[in-house]
């Protein structure tokens, strides 16, 4: 397995439009993890981090206005 410090690096050399394709694929891949098993942790996990990082996008991107 790569080490997180490798991943983040790739996906800041990646372009706009392929980190969307990434999020899009993490999200499908964790979305039938949780339809298979509706318990996952790590599923559950990734959506309650998910909306956080929405949720704090958004307050500071409020608070710029």
């Amino acid at each position: 397995m790569k080490s997180t410090n490798d991943i983040w690096e790739e996906l800041g050399a990646l372009p706009v439009d392929e980190v969307m394709h990434v999020m899009t694929k993490l999200f499908a891949t964790y979305e039938e993890q949780l339809q298979k098993d509706p318990k996952n942790e790590a599923a559950q996990g990734f959506f309650r981090n998910l909306a956080n990082a929405i949720e704090q996008t958004s307050q500071c991107n409020l608070n710029r206005r």
